[in-house]
């Protein structure tokens, strides 16, 4: 009986190895998925694009404040978020609503060795308005919500001493900070490892929350307090700047994922010619 194109859970034609046969169906599903995943992203993309366009009403802190009525669920209010006891980052100084610091070497095994592990946040929040005449206080639960962003650029440092062959770690240094190290407790590979969070103070940002009365924050009906960085006009040209970045990625995706696709069927096709090929000579 003739093989179909499509007849892949039946095994490699006679006469292929089974591993050649694998490979073209592997290429087939990389390419289908590929493919299936781009038409995903860009659909996704155009969910997530319309929904910033079509945003909730928009307050100024000085709106808010004066709203009068039942609460609404959401709303973007704008202002400048600002704590009244900012905490300073450990390493540098820095002024932060929150922060967290952690620096620690990892050797072979489970061993490690913590020299940083530092983490404090502000007790009061406010969103102010631009001119910084009035204010709406943020509920101290919703503080828990604020998310940190990583700073990839920290990193720390080992020292080490000898020559190359016979060299020994002998202190790790993060900053200003030194660490001392006895080489004796440590062997084979070392590495050091740095975690690096915040969320800067006073900067201009997007609260999409519930509103009622004099200004009171509520959580929206999502249940989670969202926070985008920039005044709206600014927020929704960053979603929609990386939304063509996102596309272009799908794009590039959909076009692989087609190649792919292609590349694998014809593969099939030549490996079932050979088979039928060395049937008829036998």
């Amino acid at each position: 009986m003739k093989r179909g194109l499509f007849d892949i859970y039946d095994g490699p034609p006679k006469g292929v190895r089974r591993k050649d046969w694998n490979n073209a169906n592997f290429t087939v599903w990389i390419g289908n998925s590929l493919f299936i995943l781009g038409i995903m992203t860009i659909v996704s993309g155009f969910a997530i694009l319309k929904k910033f366009e079509n945003h909730p009403e928009i307050f100024n802190v000085n709106e808010a404040i004066k709203y009068k009525g039942s609460a609404i669920f959401p709303v973007w209010i704008t202002g400048r978020l600002k704590a009244d006891d900012p905490v300073l980052m450990p390493d540098n100084g820095e002024q932060v609503i929150m922060g967290s610091l952690k620096f620690w070497l990892k050797g072979d095994g489970q061993k490690l060795k913590i020299f940083i592990d530092w983490k404090d946040k502000s007790k009061s929040i406010k969103l102010w308005d631009f001119e910084e005449s009035e204010f709406i206080t943020i509920p101290s639960d919703m503080i828990e919500e604020f998310v940190m962003t990583n700073d990839y650029s920290a990193s720390g440092k080992l020292e080490y001493e000898g020559t190359a062959r016979n060299k020994k770690i002998v202190g790790a240094t993060y900053g200003k900070q030194r660490f001392s190290i006895d080489p004796n407790e440590w062997k084979g590979s070392i590495i050091s490892k740095t975690e690096r969070r915040l969320f800067n103070n006073n900067q201009i940002v997007v609260l999409e929350a519930g509103l009622k009365e004099n200004g009171t924050i509520l959580h929206p009906e999502s249940g989670k307090l969202r926070i985008y960085k920039g005044t709206p006009d600014k927020v929704i040209k960053n979603q929609k700047r990386m939304n063509l970045m996102t596309n272009v990625m799908a794009i590039l995706m959909i076009i692989g994922g087609g190649y792919l696709n292609r590349k694998g069927i014809k593969q099939r096709k030549e490996l079932i010619k050979y088979s039928e090929a060395n049937l008829q000579s036998t």
